[in-house]
């Protein structure tokens, strides 16, 4: 199961930085524009893999009933809700910013479903901070599991610092002021390859995990057998 991991990790990555490659070199900022634009291909497919990987994580999670394989299933439907701008889509601004709590203009209920959501995301935050020195431990193991959660996280990350380059970074908003429209492709390309690596490991968890249930029936007698032996 190892190898297959890995093997899956190598093809997500080289797909990607493949796609990248051929669009730097033989396509245009039209071609960049189009394909990476708001409620585009690569956001709804981002969107979607990120929403199975959710469901997954949620039938998982009900068979097991771990805070971590919650705590995955949750960020995981967040993270789909969040492409998908639901963020924003349902109230009068983004609930993830502060000015949306401290005007006095928002509805109380869109107060509340917010400050709900937000609990919700410092309740993962605190249980990723919980387990990180062993998943720390787990990546320099190179553990396929937690190499798989290393390098999704990695991508988005990198995506996010992309997006807030002129924010973060201000000497390098003349840099992304000349190449904004490839330097958009990179951050949608490196969201759907965390959606994808995501997926993966979201379909894989589950796999094992409804193998071994089904290897527990199998190995374990049914009562008329055991009735049988003790005759």
């Amino acid at each position: 199961m190892h190898r297959v991991i890995f093997s899956f990790l190598f093809l997500i990555l080289g797909t990607v930085f493949g796609f990248l490659m051929y669009a730097l070199f033989w396509q245009g900022d039209d071609y960049y524009l189009k394909i990476s634009q708001e409620h585009g291909i690569l956001e709804a497919l981002s969107a979607s893999l990120f929403a199975c990987a959710g469901v997954f994580g949620v039938i998982r999670a009900v068979r097991l009933r771990t805070q971590l394989s919650f705590t995955f299933s949750l960020l995981m439907l967040m993270a789909a809700a969040r492409e998908m701008d639901w963020h924003k889509a349902f109230t009068s601004d983004s609930i993830l910013k502060t000015r949306f709590y401290l005007r006095a203009e928002t509805p109380f209920y869109e107060k509340f479903v917010g400050l709900v959501c937000i609990a919700l995301l410092i309740y993962c935050v605190w249980q990723l901070i919980k387990h990180s020195p062993e998943f720390i431990r787990r990546v320099l193991q190179l553990c396929p599991y937690a190499s798989s959660v290393f390098l999704g996280l990695g991508m988005i990350c990198t995506a996010k610092l992309l997006d807030s380059m002129d924010r973060i970074l201000p000497f390098a908003s003349n840099f992304k002021a000349q190449h904004h429209a490839y330097l958009t492709l990179i951050e949608e390309s490196f969201e759907i390859a965390a959606a994808m690596i995501f997926f993966m490991l979201a379909a894989v968890l589950l796999k094992m995990s409804l193998s071994d249930v089904v290897k527990q029936e199998h190995d374990s007698p049914s009562q008329n057998e055991k009735a049988q032996r003790s005759e």
